[in-house]
């Protein structure tokens, strides 16, 4: 590789004098980059190899911190000698933040590794006042009483083999910060006793890469078994890859972060969660729609794990969320009838929109280890690290082009995020218009209706009034009836007898002119006996008793009628009976 680069620097120093004399002291720096590019080659040849780790232990220290593991036999043998090392100052000035941080983090300990062995394997190295070890997941921490000590520890541990798993060691700086605020741990803390589990069909799926090829299911399924209950395996042994789902999140996190980047037949599994297509993105929310709403909208089409609004840093709806189903017929369902209607989730007309969700791995990320280093263009890309474009060259020029076009670009998408505003403002108004005409055409019918409805009160009201007169002449004729039926029982005509007439007026408590419909007049009679239905008939009276009253009758008979009198020529007024002079 050296001499194919002086050719190569060499046609370019002729050709940039005549063009541009005055830029020779830019292009004098390519031999700057030539140290540059010095220390990026042996990593690059070196960086070949993973594929050839068999022996686990000593080959693997060579990638992960080249500059380190020369010291580290140094450290090893004559343990006296590592404070007076320049490399351990070299790292506290690299990180000044850990200077005195006497905490370490282990990550992917030993299965079936105890408390003691745990301890044991930290003592060789200092004063260890504190250890933690979490045997669900296979991570622990480790206190040690002088920095120094856990410096010295953390070099000689960081990637060593043991029990076929290599040990990821690093200072607990994170989690350290943080102790103050538990509620947000950066690191994961242990799974409470008393919790409930975390069901999440959808979350539960982890997908599992770079596996041997030609494995079995059984071997494949032993693998994963031993951290929790398997629902779902599916193994596809010709290209090397599957599919684990767990009943709990939790399960699922305990087998990634136990067997994530582990060795299996000369290959390091690759594992990272996977969904089946049951989890859906939701747009267009209104800023009222909360979590509960958005699972009450989607629990008809099937059982839900998680329905979540997104929110931004001050805790405001951003306009999307999130539906986990538990099966995927679910969510295909829901897409479906989303996508051929308008789903309304609040009294305003605007739909919203359903799509399947892209699941974005946010939290590992793409580490080195998962580089194809095998590929050509690896090796064309990588030749040159990090660095700014120098003005003037052919790197800056292209360079500046990009940006242009990744600027118009961003132009256009503000534009088009202005003209989509201006359509949904015009849209919104349109939609309050036509709202306010239907509102004003409802009212309008409700009027109409209450008018009929107060025109039928009218009439009914009107068909009462009749009835009551109707009712009120059918009464008075039924009165004049009784009364001519009255005279002619009592055998007198008002006609007949005007003088009479003048004479009953005239008597105290007799009938009048006002109430004459009411009764007859009776013409009073020498001696005649009156008796009163107001007391059954207890108190008689003569006829000018001022007592007699209207609804009196006379009894024409002789006085004595009753007591052993003589009887006149009214006998045949005297053998009535008495009871039919009572009115």
């Amino acid at each position: 590789q050296q001499p194919q680069r002086p050719p190569v620097q060499q046609p370019q120093q002729p050709q940039r004098p005549p063009v541009q004399q005055p830029q020779r002291p830019p292009v004098q720096q390519q031999p700057q980059r030539s140290p540059v590019q010095q220390p990026q080659r042996p990593p690059v040849q070196q960086q070949q190899p993973p594929p050839q780790r068999s022996p686990m232990q000593q080959p693997q220290k060579p990638p992960v911190e080249q500059p380190q593991k020369a010291p580290q036999q140094q450290f090893q043998e004559p343990q006296p000698k590592v404070e007076t090392t320049p490399k351990p100052q070299v790292a506290v000035k690299e990180d000044p933040e850990n200077a005195d941080n006497c905490k370490l983090f282990v990550a992917n300990a030993p299965n079936g590794m105890t408390d003691d062995e745990f301890r044991k394997m930290f003592s060789e190295y200092g004063e260890v006042r504190e250890v933690f070890l979490n045997k669900i997941k296979w991570f622990g921490f480790v206190l040690f009483r002088t920095h120094q000590q856990a410096d010295q520890a953390m070099r000689a541990l960081d990637g060593t083999e043991k029990n076929g798993r290599r040990l990821r060691v690093r200072y607990a700086q994170v989690l350290r910060e943080r102790e103050e605020k538990p509620q947000t741990p950066v690191v994961v803390p242990p799974v409470p006793q008393n919790a409930p589990p975390k069901r999440h069909g959808a979350r539960c799926r982890l997908f599992v890469g770079n596996l041997p090829l030609g494995l079995s299911e059984t071997d494949f399924k032993n693998l994963f078994e031993q951290y929790g209950e398997l629902v779902e395996v599916y193994l596809h042994p010709q290209k090397g890859f599957g599919f684990i789902k767990y009943d709990q999140r939790a399960q699922a996190e305990a087998a990634k972060a136990a067997l994530d980047n582990t060795a299996m037949e000369g290959r390091y599994l690759q594992i990272r969660f996977a969904t089946q297509g049951s989890s859906l993105l939701v747009k267009h929310l209104n800023p009222w729609v909360s979590n509960e709403l958005l699972e009450e909208a989607f629990a008809i089409f099937g059982e839900i794990d998680r329905a979540v609004v997104i929110v931004d840093d001050r805790g405001r709806s951003v306009g999307e969320g999130i539906v986990e189903f538990a099966r995927k017929t679910s969510a295909m369902a829901a897409l479906k009838r989303a996508s051929q209607g308008c789903l309304l989730l609040t009294s305003s007309p605007r739909p919203v929109l359903v799509e399947p969700l892209d699941l974005r791995d946010e939290d590992d990320g793409f580490p080195e280890k998962n580089v194809n280093k095998n590929n050509p263009q690896y090796m064309k890309e990588r030749e040159l690290g990090p660095r700014f474009a120098e003005p003037g060259t052919f790197e800056y020029e292209f360079s500046s082009r990009w940006k242009k076009l990744l600027e118009l670009e961003k132009q256009k998408r503000d534009f088009l995020e202005r003209e989509f505003e201006d359509e949904r403002h015009k849209l919104e108004e349109e939609m309050e218009f036509y709202r306010y005409e239907h509102e004003t055409r409802l009212l309008r019918e409700q009027l109409r209706l209450m008018e009929e409805q107060s025109k039928l009160f009218a009439h009914e009201h009107e068909a009462r009034l009749a009835e009551h007169k109707r009712r009120e002449e059918a009464r008075r004729q039924e009165e004049m009836i009784l009364r001519k039926r009255e005279e002619e029982i009592l055998g007198y005509n008002r006609g007949s007898a005007p003088d009479q007439q003048q004479q009953q007026q005239q008597t105290p408590g007799s009938v009048t002119e006002q109430n004459r419909g009411v009764l007859p007049p009776v013409p009073p009679t020498e001696g005649a006996t009156f008796v009163s239905t107001y007391d059954n008939g207890r108190a008689e009276f003569t006829s000018h008793s001022p007592r007699q009253s209207r609804f009196d009758q006379p009894y024409s008979g002789p006085q004595d009628d009753m007591r052993g009198g003589p009887r006149g020529a009214d006998q045949d007024d005297y053998s009535r009976d008495i009871k039919r002079r009572r009115y």
